[in-house]
């Protein structure tokens, strides 16, 4: 199915595609922030996507490319296949099965139509200034040089979504002033917006000009720092040559996402959390207190990778 659709959706559709990754999607965010004229964004939240996709409703926009009966009795079958818990089968007449190697390309499809689609033909011919659309999955950003055409589409959006079975977040759903801060303004004076794990906002770049810059957003950091907190406290026990090989998989992993330009700083905090946190550990596994000369030896022998920003990342 993806080489049937692919050819439709539109370029600003990211997510579960070949060479359309998250990272894609930063890029565009910021380029189009950058040089449309953005003053304002639309930060929209859709409440349980996956769980509430309209099944009939979803059949319909596939046939409107695909007249094939067998493979849609195929993508029937999928959808009322239902969800195994605790032992018992449940069924719904909504959502795409959890898992499922076709329900990414569904999600993309019922988005296409529900909302990228309905973005290029409709919204964008009604708007008095400049506007775009990203949106990776289920999460997307909108843009508008017009305050005006920002509060019509704020409006219309809910609305747009209700009638198709999908409801926006009314409280994570916001609308934020981003426009370029003035050459002469000693702070940006404008509103931040999260994307992807990332805080969006304007800073000075080292010649003195406005640029957007991202970090890694807080709540995807506490997140994370949950996450290896735990990890360390069940594995600490476990032979260094374990800890080193995962612990070096975890701060790779991190850095090869988060390692944007100005985001250096959050990986470094990133990074001493988790040497704190090893030592914090490894104190309570023994009666034997480590001080600061023998950690500093288990520390050089684990070989942790420092924090680096990623080369591939450096235009992103």
């Amino acid at each position: 199915m993806d080489r049937i659709y692919d050819p439709i959706f539109y370029d600003f559709s990211f997510g579960f595609r070949g060479g359309k990754g998250q990272h894609d999607a930063l890029k565009r965010v910021r380029e189009k922030c950058m040089s449309e004229n953005i003053n304002w964004i639309i930060d929209a939240d859709v409440s349980s996507y996956f769980d509430t996709i309209d099944h009939r409703q979803l059949i319909e926009f596939i046939k409107l490319r695909l007249n094939d009966g067998g493979l849609i009795r195929l993508v029937k079958k999928w959808l009322n296949a239902g969800v195994m818990e605790e032992g018992e089968l449940h069924q719904s007449v909504t959502g795409t099965p959890q898992g499922g190697i076709i329900s990414p390309i569904l999600s993309n499809i019922y988005l296409h139509y529900v909302l990228d689609d309905w973005f290029e033909q409709e919204v964008v011919p009604r708007m008095k200034g400049r506007c775009f659309i990203v949106r990776y999955a289920d999460d997307f950003i909108v843009g508008f040089e017009s305050k005006s055409d920002a509060e019509r589409f704020m409006e219309v959006l809910p609305k747009r979504f209700e009638k198709h079975g999908l409801k926006i977040h009314p409280d994570k759903t916001k609308m934020v002033m981003y426009g370029r801060p003035s050459r002469t303004a000693k702070k940006s004076g404008r509103e931040t917006f999260d994307f992807l794990g990332f805080t969006h906002y304007w800073s000075r770049s080292r010649k003195g000009y406005w640029v957007i810059k991202r970090k890694t957003r807080k709540k995807s950091a506490d997140s994370k720092k949950a996450e290896i907190w735990k990890w360390i406290k069940r594995n600490r026990h476990a032979p260094m040559e374990y800890l080193s090989l995962k612990l070096k998989e975890k701060l790779l992993g991190w850095y090869n996402y988060f390692g944007v330009r100005s985001n250096f700083i959050s990986l470094h905090r990133m990074y001493r959390f988790v040497v704190h946190t090893l030592k914090f550990w490894l104190n309570r596994r023994s009666d034997k207190h480590l001080n600061s000369e023998k950690f500093g030896k288990i520390l050089k022998g684990l070989r942790l990778p420092k924090p680096r920003l990623s080369r591939k990342l450096q235009m992103v």
